[in-house]
């Protein structure tokens, strides 16, 4: 019998993500050329035989409805088990940085207290990684934790979003914070949690339901058996533009790009049936992801370029992200830009920024 229910969280809007954000969730942000972020935590849930996922959705949520759909392209619309669209709270929040919280749970308390499953895999979508839950479970069980904590060890904190786990030598979770610097076991937003355990954290919570499920666990801590599972694959946050430029840049390195889209577990999203790419005479292009149904005339390196982009002759786009239907006209030039869906760049115009200050032209925008 399958013993995990998913649980994906989508409900958070944080960061300095511009107008990637405007009419969008941080989840359903494009990214790599063909997917969104959330399709890496519906991936890593299908991939470990998770037939049954509930998705916890922002204020927001028109365009992430609109990719996930019936949940078909993850094999999850069936009669039995499949996909939950849960609607996320819309107020009450006890710390802006909060990615879970309980009332998220507590209002959609029947999709966990009428399943049959005993774990419930919690993950968040604002950090792309690809990872195989049923090593997780097996590694629950072994400790006969209550809950198990994902974590990945890294040099330095990488935002202010991140929890720091204190572990022992044997893996028990000590202790969770926040650390300004410094080596940190950063949680990777991916939970394990017993499904009857969570039924009494709603009960023992009851009149505190504003409260972050990881607040929770920090308080409960010397009364559960809480363990960290160390993720030692790639990882990436995605908490501000800099953080999805740097990412979607990182993808152009072939070794991150095996490890991240394994053919193991391949990471899933919705098709859009397109031609092949139409690569002209005179175009050149180095270092590149292309989605098809794309034309290109001009010059392009060091970018991601999404579906059905037209880049006409002359032009010349550098370390830039395009998203779908946009057009970059005769001569015009790009560097560090990320060109929203169905903007257009006119003839002749030139666009440059540095590294650590991309632009994004907005949805539909004529320059």
């Amino acid at each position: 019998m399958k013993r995990m229910l998913g649980l994906i969280t989508t409900n958070y809007n944080f960061g300095d993500f511009g107008l990637l954000t405007k009419e969008r969730p941080i989840a359903s942000i494009p990214f790599g050329g063909r997917y969104r972020l959330v399709d890496f935590a519906f991936s890593n849930m299908v991939n470990s035989d998770m037939d049954s996922v509930g998705l916890i959705t922002p204020y927001l949520y028109r365009s992430l409805l609109d990719h996930v759909g019936n949940g078909k392209a993850w094999g999850l619309a069936r009669k039995n088990g499949g996909l939950f669209i849960l609607p996320g709270s819309v107020y009450g929040l006890l710390n802006s940085k909060s990615k879970l919280v309980l009332r998220d749970i507590k209002g959609n308390s029947m999709f966990i207290k009428r399943t049959k499953r005993e774990l419930l895999v919690i993950q968040s979508a604002s950090k792309i990684f690809n990872i195989n839950y049923k090593d997780v479970r097996d590694f629950h069980d072994k400790n006969n934790a209550a809950i198990t904590l994902v974590y990945k060890k890294q040099e330095n904190i990488l935002s202010d979003t991140d929890f720091n786990l204190e572990i022992t030598s044997d893996n028990r979770v000590l202790s969770i914070n926040r650390k300004e610097n410094g080596p940190v076991n950063q949680f990777m937003d991916a939970i394990i949690i017993n499904i009857d355990l969570v039924k009494k954290i709603m009960e023992w919570y009851d009149k505190q339901s504003y409260m972050d499920i990881m607040d929770i666990i920090s308080e409960i801590l010397p009364n559960i058996a809480v363990y960290a599972y160390e993720f030692k694959d790639y990882s990436h946050n995605i908490d501000n533009m800099l953080d999805y430029m740097h990412a979607s840049k990182e993808l152009l390195n072939i070794n991150v790009f095996r490890e991240l889209f394994s053919e193991n577990r391949p990471i899933i999203t919705k098709v859009h049936d397109a031609p092949p790419v139409k690569y002209e005479k005179k175009s050149k292009v180095t270092n590149t992801i292309i989605s098809s149904g794309s034309i290109i005339k001009g010059q392009v390196e060091n970018s991601i370029i999404f579906r059905n982009v037209i880049i006409e002759e002359g032009a010349k786009v550098s370390n830039s992200v395009v998203f779908p239907g946009s057009y970059i006209g005769k001569n015009a030039e790009l560097d560090n830009i990320i060109v929203e869906k169905y903007a257009k760049i006119e003839d002749g115009q030139i666009l440059k920024c540095t590294n650590d200050r991309p632009i994004i032209i907005t949805r539909e925008q004529f320059i």
